[in-house]
C-alpha cells in the first residue's frame, strides 16, 4: 500500500529571536485513512548585520511566510527516488508539484530537502526557474527524517549551514538599482563570476538583498539611473552566514530647512560624495539653500548627485565652486545660468536631460 502526501499543514510559528532554535512545533493532518504529520522548525533567519550596520539593523527573513516552498527528495528501496515541492498558503503546506510515496513497511530517506526560491525541480535536478538569477535570494539545505511511527516527515533547518554570505544593500525605498560584481560566486552556483550585473529593486524599508561567496579584492558598485550611490572593495573574504552592509543610502530632503540641515551634517562628518533625494518639483527656494550650505566648503571637492528632482531651475546651482562632480539621474530641464561659472566643475552626468536653456553651462575651465 503506497501512501501519498498531498496535504500537510504546518502550526504557525513565532519567531522570538533571529537565530535558531531547536524548539518545533507539529500539527496532524488528515489525508484519506492516514493521519500525516509535518514537523519544521523554524526558519533560520540571517539576524543582526555583524558589519558596517547603517540606522536600524534589518534582519530580512525571519519566518516562513505565504508562498514559500520546500523541496524534498525522497528514496524508497521500492518505489526509487521521488521529487516533490510544498508550498506555504499561510496556515498549511500543501503539496504544489511532484510526489512521495513508499511502501508502509519501509523507512524512506531524504538525501536532499531545500529552501531555494529561485529554483524548481527538473528531471531531478535543481534549476532555476524563468526571471530568476542566482544569487538574489537563499540557498539553503536542510534535514529531512521520516517520524519513528512511520507516519509523517520531519523537516528541520536548525543545523543547516549556509555556505554563502549576504550583502544588504541598503538605498531608497521601492526604486531600481543596479549592481555590478567583480569576483563573486552565487549563492547555488559554484562558478565564480567576473563581471556579474544586477537589476535589483528595494523594498519598502530600502534594502536589496544578494546571496553569494565574496572573496578578496570582490567590488561591488551600486549605482541609480547611473549616478553612483556605492562602492565597496572587500579586502578579505566575507564569512560564511554572516550578514554585511552596503550604505548606499541617499539622504530625504524636502523643504529648504531639511536641506541645510542634511548638507551641514554630511560636510561636518567629512563628507565629500553627497547624494540627496529631493522632491520632483523642487525650486528655487531650495537650490538657493544648496548653494548656501556648500558656500564655506573647499573649492573642487563635492561630487553631488541629486536624485528625484525633475529640474534645475535658472541660476540653481551658479558659482557652486565646491562642485567637482554633479549626477543628475532624474532631472530633464536644466534652466538658464542654472550651472554657470562652476569652475571646478569637471563631470556632469545628466542622461535624461531634454532641455537645456541659454548659458547653462556657461563660464566653466575644468569641464572637459
Amino acid at each position: 500500500m503506497k501512501k501519498i502526501f498531498q496535504y500537510i499543514m504546518l502550526a504557525v510559528v513565532t519567531i522570538v529571536m533571529a537565530s535558531c532554535t531547536s524548539d518545533i512545533e507539529e500539527t496532524t493532518a488528515t489525508t484519506g485513512k492516514n493521519n500525516v504529520q509535518l514537523v519544521v522548525g523554524e526558519f533560520p533567519a540571517f539576524g543582526d548585520s555583524q558589519t558596517r550596520a547603517i540606522g536600524t539593523p534589518d534582519e530580512g527573513k525571519t519566518s516562513w511566510a505565504e508562498g514559500d516552498e520546500l523541496l524534498l527528495e525522497m528514496t524508497s528501496k521500492t518505489l526509487g527516488t521521488k521529487y516533490a515541492a510544498f508550498t506555504y498558503n499561510g496556515s498549511s503546506w500543501e503539496l504544489t508539484s511532484g510526489e512521495l510515496s513508499y511502501k508502509e513497511d519501509e523507512v524512506p530517506t531524504f538525501p536532499h530537502v531545500y529552501y531555494a526560491p529561485n529554483y524548481k525541480w527538473e528531471a531531478g535536478k535543481l534549476v532555476l526557474k524563468e526571471g530568476k538569477a542566482a544569487g538574489t535570494d537563499e540557498y539553503i539545505e536542510g534535514k529531512a527524517n521520516i517520524t519513528p511511527n512511520g507516519q509523517g516527515i520531519t523537516v528541520k533547518f536548525s543545523e543547516a549551514t549556509r555556505n554563502y554570505s549576504r550583502l544588504r544593500i541598503a538605498t531608497m525605498p521601492n526604486k531600481p538599482i543596479t549592481v555590478t560584481i567583480d569576483r563573486y560566486t552565487p549563492a547555488g552556483s559554484s562558478d565564480m563570476k567576473w563581471d556579474q550585473n544586477y537589476a535589483l529593486t528595494s523594498d519598502e524599508k530600502g534594502n536589496a538583498y544578494l546571496y553569494g561567496n565574496f572573496v578578496t579584492n570582490s567590488r561591488v558598485d551600486v549605482k541609480y539611473e547611473g549616478a553612483p550611490l556605492a562602492s565597496h572593495t572587500f579586502y578579505q573574504a566575507a564569512e560564511n552566514a554572516k550578514s554585511y552592509v552596503l550604505d548606499a543610502t541617499v539622504i530625504s530632503a524636502n523643504s529648504a530647512e531639511e536641506i541645510k540641515s542634511a548638507i551641514e551634517q554630511e560636510v561636518a562628518n567629512s563628507k565629500t560624495a553627497i547624494r540627496l533625494n529631493l522632491a520632483s518639483d523642487a525650486g528655487a527656494n531650495e537650490f538657493k539653500t544648496i548653494r548656501e550650505a556648500f558656500k564655506k566648503v573647499k573649492d573642487a571637492t563635492i561630487d553631488l548627485t541629486l536624485i528625484g528632482c525633475k529640474e534645475i531651475p535658472a541660476d540653481g546651482l551658479k558659482e557652486l565652486n565646491a562642485l567637482k562632480s554633479i549626477f543628475l539621474p532624474d532631472v530633464t530641464k536644466i534652466g538658464m545660468n542654472a550651472l554657470s561659472r562652476c569652475v571646478y566643475l569637471e563631470e556632469i552626468c545628466a542622461p535624461n536631460v531634454s532641455t537645456i536653456d541659454e548659458r547653462a553651462f556657461a563660464g566653466f575651465i575644468m569641464l572637459e
